[in-house]
């Protein structure tokens, strides 16, 4: 079929409304729709979306969407369904019953778009799913994640290679805001594909206005002179801890300013409420750590303020990029000091740690367990909270964290992260436990009477989940004796039973020498070294006498212009 600019337009008419592609949009869907594997760096509010959802309505099939904006899904297919564009997503968010329900109607066709996160690849069932759909192609968006040297590596990624082995063979859209020419090789590396037709385009947003000023006083100051001066519209401001989004938040409501706040260490409930604010409110403040962000779509925002130094110009970028989406002048500051830069090495040092933190963070988990070296760990979860692992091996909480990602990756490790229930299983008939049953007495006879009267009649066939809890409640049956009894009646050959693991960190490895630890060092010094030149080149950025808007072109290799902007600060 011939899928020329007219009839592109017409559909783009007809699905969004929209009266016309923006640059480059277009060249990319026509190679979609050729069913060439292709990469597309986009910057943020560039468009990227629509270079799969056109495909995707025009194509037979459904189209399949790879992305890690959990959160963000349902507001994603709400936007396509107002549109009259069939698509859903299918996540760890559904019941097991609506998850079934979706992939059944997704293989009878009912969808154009669906959008998945990348864990969902790593179910054997799913994957035989996708094998009897009719996949129009499969889009992976926020591809820097899948690549080690990209600013936000998910090991999840990882798995999109191999499912498309196992996949017929379908087309490939990855698509990223930020990604150098290395991150670019790495994405069609990891992704295994060939053939890859690229497109690097719209770098250059000519509404922004690229600011940055050195300040050495409270930068509640100039935040409050940008917020005063904006009349119309919103202001992200991103700071570098959570400390910080909470003392500017406090200082600039001193100073009469309606604002929000979002960083992780909130409760979820919190954390959604204030954004829904922002996105809600026409006029709008929200102080952030960089965990805000992702996939927010708000047109007006006139600002995005920086009050650290990023730790790279790919995340400073998406980041700013933010502001300006509506195509009307926008403001992207970069408040900066020398204590930044002090700021930055801790949080790669932190990313990174040190052989020194590795080995005391190893020691502190193996000694919890009293297990020599070449002994194996009996798997009873160390139920030890990341502060008392670091306090134990006197490392930071951050470089503990990275440690235990580290060891878990590296097979040393494994966290349980939730209450594994009690098991129990039948293992007599029912003729023998009457007959046990007819020669107890007391306590432990109400016990046994009391599992037979509760658990289901499956546990004679296979291992059923037990609350413990429920019978020493509903029974008022002591501890002690309720677990006297279980094992009693285990001795007897009468049940299997396995008491519940609380939360908690399984050693899986034999301990071993220090130098022996089952972990490249020399990748980790190289990763931390390259993270220290990333965070130079932002120190460069905010410096340079250069134009800011060439600096950031020439850094992502997008030479489309001809002079300096006349905007940023190094202009004016």
């Amino acid at each position: 079929m011939n899928y020329d600019l007219e009839f592109l337009n017409k559909k783009l008419r007809e699905n969004f409304g929209l009266k016309s592609f923006r640059k480059g949009q277009d060249e990319i869907i026509q190679t979609v729709l050729k069913g060439r594997n292709t990469l597309v760096v986009m910057p943020t509010g560039g468009g990227k979306s629509l270079c799969f959802q056109l495909p995707a309505i025009i194509l037979n099939g459904t189209a399949l969407i790879i992305s890690p904006l959990i959160a963000l899904m349902k507001d994603q297919t709400d936007a396509l369904r107002r549109l009259k564009i069939a698509a859903t997503f299918i996540n760890s968010s559904l019941e097991l019953e609506e998850m079934n329900a979706r992939i059944s109607e997704m293989l009878d066709g009912a969808y154009k778009i669906v959008y998945i996160a990348p864990e969902r690849l790593d179910s054997p069932r799913f994957i035989d799913a996708l094998k009897q759909a009719q996949i129009s192609f499969l889009a992976v968006d926020e591809a820097h994640c899948i690549s080690q040297w990209g600013h936000d590596f998910r090991p999840s990624y990882l798995l999109i290679a191999k499912a498309l082995e196992e996949l017929p063979q379908i087309p490939v859209i990855a698509l990223t805001a930020t990604a150098t020419p290395e991150v670019q090789s790495d994405i069609i590396k990891s992704l295994r594909v060939k053939n890859v037709k690229k497109f690097i385009r719209g770098f250059d947003r000519p509404n922004l206005h690229y600011i940055t000023k050195e300040i050495t006083y409270n930068k509640a100051l100039p935040i409050s002179q940008v917020l005063t001066k904006t009349k119309n519209g919103s202001t992200i401001v991103y700071c570098g801890t959570r400390k910080k989004v909470e003392e500017y938040a406090a200082a600039l409501q001193e100073m009469r300013h309606d604002v929000q706040i979002y960083h992780a260490g909130l409760e979820d409930a919190i954390r959604k409420k204030n954004q829904e604010e922002f996105l809600n409110k026409e006029n709008s403040v929200i102080l952030a750590t960089n965990a805000f962000g992702m996939g927010i779509d708000k047109p007006n925002v006139r600002n995005v303020i920086h009050t650290n130094l990023p730790l790279s110009l790919e995340a400073y970028y998406q980041e700013a990029g933010r502001a300006g989406r509506d195509g009307k002048a926008a403001f992207c500051y970069l408040f900066h000091d020398f204590g930044d830069v002090r700021l930055q090495d801790f949080f790669i040092d932190s990313n990174y740690p040190f052989f020194n933190e590795f080995v005391a963070v190893y020691n502190a988990l193996y000694n919890v367990q009293s297990v020599k070296i070449g002994e194996l760990c009996p798997p009873h979860p160390i139920t030890l909270s990341v502060e008392q692992i670091a306090n134990k091996s006197k490392v930071s909480i951050y470089s503990c964290q990275s440690v235990l990602k580290f060891l878990e990756k590296a097979n040393v490790i494994t966290e349980n992260l939730k209450f594994q229930p009690s098991l129990i299983k039948l293992n007599s008939s029912r003729e023998r436990f009457l007959e046990y049953y007819a020669n107890i007495s007391g306590q432990r006879k109400k016990i046994l009477e009391a599992i037979l009267r509760s658990i289901s009649s499956s546990a004679f066939r296979r291992p059923v989940e037990f609350n413990i809890n429920y019978f020493l409640k509903k029974y008022f049956f002591h501890y002690d004796d309720f677990i006297s009894a279980l094992n009693s009646f285990k001795l007897s050959s009468l049940i299997d039973f396995s008491m519940p693991l609380p939360p908690g960190i399984i050693l899986l490895d034999k301990r071993r020498k220090d130098n022996e630890i089952p972990v490249d060092f020399k990748d980790i010094k190289k990763k931390r070294d390259r993270a220290y030149g990333k965070a130079e080149i932002v120190l460069n950025y905010a410096n340079t006498e250069q134009c800011k808007r060439n600096f950031i072109l020439d850094y992502f290799e997008d030479d489309e212009y001809e002079s300096v902007c006349g905007r940023c600060s190094s202009c004016k």
